[in-house]
């Protein structure tokens, strides 16, 4: 895989206190490593998108009274596929020496671009899950190896604090987009 980061950090010498940071982010790993639930397995290997996983994937046998139906099926650490993160970063701080306190404002947020990863959905709505490379930013609760994530688009928080001798406040706000 691949990773791409740039970045750049600004303290105007015009604004005393001030200091900003912004940040461009691309990871791009070939081969992810991860333990796929067995619903991701099954899919991937019915489906035929994924067929590294039908030898995790166990009958029964002839002899069996349960012929042909699904004995075991074996979630171990395996490489799932290509992921990829993209976004940008970013930081705006603001610290002020007043007579009537310390004050320290803050702002950290995060763009996601795209995000792609082994997911489990019904990508036609003909009522059958698969197991494909999907890009999941904006979604919740897809079925990324199994396990429910979510990845808002836009996602940030905004802290103030202010200080006098002993005494203190503090005041935060965090904004998440919404998921679908």
């Amino acid at each position: 895989g691949d990773t791409l980061t740039v970045g750049m950090a600004w303290s105007p010498t015009f604004a005393t206190g001030l200091s900003m940071t912004l940040d461009y982010w691309k990871i791009e790993i070939d081969d992810s490593i991860n333990i796929p639930s067995n619903n991701v397995i099954l899919a991937g290997c019915f489906s035929g998108s994924v067929p590294a996983f039908c030898p995790n994937v166990t009958r029964f046998g002839p002899e069996s009274p349960f012929y042909g139906d699904i004995d075991s099926i074996l979630a171990l650490v395996q490489k799932v596929g290509p992921e990829t993160a993209e976004g940008i970063d970013w930081s705006v701080n603001y610290n002020l020496n007043s007579s009537i306190g310390l004050w320290n404002f803050s702002w950290l947020g995060t763009y996601n671009k795209k995000r792609e990863m082994l997911v489990l959905k019904d990508f036609d709505n003909d009522g059958l899950a698969t197991a494909e490379i999907a890009d999941v930013v904006g979604l919740h609760e897809h079925r990324g190896l199994g396990r429910k994530k979510s990845f808002p688009e836009w996602r940030w928080r905004f802290d103030t604090d202010w200080s006098m001798g002993d005494f203190g406040l503090s005041l935060s706000v965090e904004f998440i987009d919404s998921v679908e």
